[in-house]
């Protein structure tokens, strides 16, 4: 690999490195739908007062609701 860094002069493992050798992106797309699942599930007035304020307010709230977890 051409990127690296260094920590203590010593060459430290990036992290998309440790990334794409650890879990399998598909788990990770699995892990956010289920966070924001739970989030509709458990908030449910805080996501009917966001629809009532039309779809696209809603989509833009919940879109980032497993960065949050």
């Amino acid at each position: 690999t051409g990127h690296y860094y260094k920590l203590d002069g010593r060459r430290v493992t990036g992290v998309t490195t440790l990334i794409n050798g650890g879990l399998p992106k598909p788990t990770l797309i699995d892990w956010a739908a289920r966070e924001v699942a739970e989030y509709v599930a458990d908030n449910w007035a805080d996501v009917e007062s966001h629809r009532d304020a039309g779809r696209e307010q809603l989509v833009d709230h919940l879109k980032t609701r497993h960065q949050k977890a």
